[in-house]
Parts: structure tokens; sequence; C-alpha cells
């Protein structure tokens, strides 16, 4: 007949080894995770139009588009040179991840270095506008933001600064040179 109390045994035994390797585990996986350096990049800019929304419900969610008024904003053409064509947004889809716990709030800036009448922010930089988004302080955060165009507000031919940045400093950025539209349409020679 089995020694059913020493099978028993030995099953608990190797359960309570099976919980404390997998706590030990997570702990190990939790100081690895706090550990890895933050990293921020811009993965799409360019210009940005709208599309139907009809039967593209699922895309509202996602990080690839914006919704601006009902509308639905996706990447048409991915350059540095933004063309000022009614009906089109500037824009960039970026992603930061393993960003410090302590940030709980992220600005989007785009500010030129020399434009001496812009807005000014309350860190006293040339800036003309700034979008603030609230992290949400998971491990990995994605979204799409865009900006409406128009020439009141731009310098045509001047480089500006697209940039993520937290309360202190920028976290990433990039350059654009806006143009007009003729330029954009201009054709090659």
């Amino acid at each position: 007949m089995p020694d059913w109390s020493n099978k028993i045994s030995i099953q608990r035994n190797f359960a309570f080894s099976c919980v404390v390797i997998l706590i030990c585990s997570c702990a190990t996986q939790n100081a690895v995770d706090q550990d890895q350096e933050p990293s921020f990049e811009i993965i799409n800019f360019g210009l940005y139009r709208p599309i139907e929304i009809n039967g593209l419900d699922n895309i509202k969610n996602t990080s690839s588009a914006d919704t601006v008024n009902g509308e639905l904003y996706t990447l048409e053409q991915r350059t540095d040179e933004i063309p000022i064509i009614p009906y089109t947004r500037f824009g960039f889809e970026w992603c930061a991840e393993n960003y410090p716990k302590g940030i709980h709030r992220l600005y989007l800036i785009l500010e030129h270095p020399t434009k001496n009448n812009s807005v000014k922010s309350r860190y006293g930089t040339k800036r003309i506008y700034r979008r603030s988004k609230v992290s949400d302080q998971k491990t990995i955060m994605c979204s799409t933001e865009t900006w409406e165009m128009n020439e009141t507000n731009l310098l045509i031919g001047e480089i500006w600064t697209l940039g993520v940045w937290d309360e202190n400093q920028p976290l990433i950025t990039r350059d654009f040179r806006f143009i007009t539209e003729a330029d954009y349409f201009k054709p090659l020679e």
C-alpha cells in the first residue's frame, strides 16, 4: 500500500518551493524594470489628414491617430518640411518607455529659438504652443499629437523644434521647417 502521507508531504514542499521561486522571480523582475533607462522615441512625423471613421471604430483607441473635434487624423506623409495646407495637421507619434515615476506631466512644445514675440510659457522660453498631457504612470505610453497649421503663427522657412518635455528639460526633440503650399507642390526640376 502506498505511503500517501509521504507523497502529500513531498507535494506540499514542491508547491511551497514553486511559490517562493515565483515571488523571488517577480521581485527580481521589478528590480530590473526599475533600473532600466528611460527611452523616448518619435516614431512618425509629418502631415496628418482626416479619414473616414465609418467601420474604423477600433482605430480610435490606438496611439497612431489623433481625434480632433470628432475627426480622426492619421499620418499621410512623413516629412521634415511641413506645408501649410487647409484641412491638414502637423503632428507626430511618440512613445515613452520606463520613464521616471516622478513625472506626472509631459509637455508637448512647439518652439522657435529666435522668435521674439511668441507666447511666453511659465518657464520663460520662447514657445508658440504648449499642450500638457497627464501621464498615467504606465511602463510604456504612446500617443499621437497634431497641431492645426495656419500662417498667422508660423514663420515660413524657419526651423522649429517640436519636443516632449518633463517639468525641466526636453526628453526628445525633432526639428521641422514650414513651407508654403506652392513650394510643396512645386514640380521637381
